[in-house]
C-alpha cells in the first residue's frame, strides 16, 4: 500500500505568517525587562480595580454565586497550581471569607473615614484569592459601563441623584471618575505589555509547534494552540516565580498545544489520561527500540507501563488508529478499501449463484401445483421472504385448519419428489425434507 507523502513544512500560508513577524527574537535581558513590566503594570491595573468600592461589592457577588453552585470555581479562582486538597480547602473557606469582605463593605459605610485602609484590606483579602484575569476584566468593564451613567448625572447637576450616586459608590463623582481614568490607563499599559511580549515571543511558539507537526493537525492550527497557551502563560506569569520567562511559556505553548492534539487530532477523541499514558509509552518504546532494535513485547510494554496487563491492552488498543473504508488504495483512482473488504453478512458469489439457480428451479418445478399448494410451500419453507412459518400460521393465512395445511404441505413435496428425476430436483427435496 502505498502512502500519501507529508505535507511539506513549509507552506505558502506559513511563509507568509512567518514575514509578519519580528525578524529578531528577544534577547535575554529584553526578556526579562519585558517580563519585569508586564509584572510591574498588571499589579497596578489589578489594585486599581479591587481597590474600587463598586468592584469589591461586585466580586462578593461572584464569590457568593461559586459558594452557592450557580458557577463553578475554576472559572472565577485560578485554582491550577492547587492540589486537590488544596482546592478543597479554599472553596470551604470561601463562606468565611465572604462574611469578612462583606463586614469590610458595611464598616465603610458606617464609617467612611475607614476607607481607604478597609478597602486596602479586603483587595489584599481578594488578591490573595488568585481571582482570574478573566473576573477582573469584568469586574473593570463594569466600572467602564458606569461612567457614562456618572457623566450624564455631574452634567445634569440633579443633588438628588448625586447624593444617591455617592452613597452607593462611597466617593463623590469626580473621585469616581479620575480613579476611573487612573485605571484605564493603568488597563492600557497592561494591555500595552502584554501585546508587547506576546509579539516578541511569537517565534518561540513557532519552534515548539514545529515539535508537533505530522501529529494530526496542520501546522498553522498549531501555531494558533500554541499561542493560545502563549497568552495564558502571559496572564500567569511573574518574576517571583524565580523562572525565566520563555521556558515558563514553553510549559504553557506546549499545554495548549498537545490538549489541541488530543481534541481534534483523532477521528475518535480518547480521554485525556488513556493519551498521557500512551504518550509516555511511545516515549519509552522508542527509547527500547533505540537500545534492542525491535519492539517490546506485551511483557516488556507491561514492565514499561507499570501496569496490569489487561489496562496495557487496553491502553494499545484503544490508541490505535481508524481508517476510512473510503481511502484509495493508491494515488491513481481505482479500488476503495471498502471495495476490497469481504462482507461476512452476504456469502459467497458461488452460495448466491447456487441459490438463484436454485429458486429458478423450484419456480419451473412448483408450476405444476395448484395455486393452493404452491402458496402454502412458499410459506412453509419461506421461499416468498426467507421466513418459514408454522402450519397454523399458513392455516390463518389460506383461512384453513392447520392440519389441512400439514397435508397441502405435504401432498406438495411428495408431488415435487416424484417429479425430481425429470425436473432436476434430486437434492431439493432432501433439503426441503418431510
Amino acid at each position: 500500500m502505498q502512502v500519501a507523502p507529508r505535507t511539506p513544512i513549509v507552506e505558502e500560508d506559513f511563509r507568509f505568517y512567518v514575514s509578519r513577524l519580528i525578524p529578531v527574537p528577544p534577547n535575554e535581558a529584553l526578556q526579562q525587562t519585558l517580563a519585569t513590566r508586564l509584572t510591574r503594570t498588571r499589579s497596578i491595573y489589578r489594585r486599581l480595580v479591587l481597590e474600587q468600592f463598586i468592584a469589591q461589592r461586585d466580586a462578593v457577588r461572584v464569590l457568593r454565586e461559586v459558594v452557592n453552585g450557580t458557577r463553578a470555581p475554576f472559572r472565577v479562582l485560578d485554582c491550577a497550581p492547587l492540589s486537590a486538597e488544596e482546592r478543597k480547602k479554599l472553596i470551604l473557606g470561601l463562606p468565611k471569607i465572604i462574611k469578612k469582605l462583606r463586614k469590610g463593605l458595611a464598616a465603610v459605610r458606617l464609617d467612611p473615614a475607614k476607607k481607604s485602609k478597609v478597602l486596602q484590606k479586603n483587595q489584599t483579602i481578594l488578591e490573595a484569592l488568585s481571582p482570574k484575569p478573566t473576573l477582573i476584566q469584568n469586574l473593570y468593564e463594569r466600572l467602564v459601563q458606569r461612567e457614562e451613567k456618572v457623566e450624564r448625572l455631574v452634567s445634569s447637576q440633579d443633588p438628588v441623584r448625586l447624593r444617591r450616586l455617592e452613597a452607593l459608590s462611597l466617593s463623590s463623582p469626580i473621585d469616581f471618575l479620575q480613579t476611573l481614568q487612573n485605571a484605564r490607563l493603568a488597563h492600557k499599559n497592561y494591555s500595552a505589555a502584554k501585546n508587547e511580549i506576546c509579539r516578541r515571543n511569537l517565534r518561540l511558539v513557532i519552534s515548539v509547534a514545529r515539535r508537533f507537526h505530522n501529529r494530526g493537525m496542520p501546522l498553522l492550527d498549531l501555531i494558533q494552540e500554541g499561542n493560545t497557551g502563549l497568552m495564558n502563560a502571559v496572564d500567569r506569569f511573574d518574576t517571583s516565580h524565580g523562572v525565566r520567562f520563555s521556558t515558563y511559556a514553553s510549559h504553557w505553548i506546549r499545554q495548549g498545544i498537545t490538549r489541541s492534539l488530543e481534541d481534534h487530532s483523532r477521528t475518535i477523541r480518547l480521554p485525556s489520561h488513556l493519551t498521557q499514558a500512551y504518550n509516555r509509552y511511545r516515549y519509552q518504546e522508542s527509547r527500547f527500540r533505540a537500545s534492542k532494535g525491535r519492539r517490546p513485547t506485551t511483557g516488556e510494554a507491561v514492565e514499561i507501563f507499570g501496569l496490569p496487563e489487561k489496562t496495557v491492552r487496553n491502553t494499545l488498543k484503544a490508541a490505535e488508529n481508524p481508517i476510512s473504508l473510503n481511502i484509495a488504495l493508491t494515488h491513481e483512482e481505482g479500488a476503495s478499501l471498502f471495495e476490497m473488504i469481504p462482507d461476512e453478512k452476504q456469502g459467497s458469489a458461488q452460495d448466491t449463484a447456487d441459490e438463484k439457480i436454485l429458486h429458478q428451479q423450484l419456480e419451473k418445478a412448483m408450476a405444476c401445483l395448484p395455486s393452493r399448494d404452491r402458496t402454502a410451500l412458499g410459506l412453509r419453507f419461506g421461499l416468498f421472504d426467507g421466513r418459514t412459518r408454522s402450519f397454523q400460521e399458513i392455516g390463518e393465512i389460506l383461512k384453513i385448519s392447520g392440519e389441512r395445511s400439514r397435508q397441502i404441505v405435504t401432498r406438495g413435496v411428495d408431488t415435487l419428489r416424484q417429479r425430481g428425476g425429470s425436473s432436476g430436483l434430486e437434492d431439493i427435496w432432501r433439503q426441503l425434507g418431510n
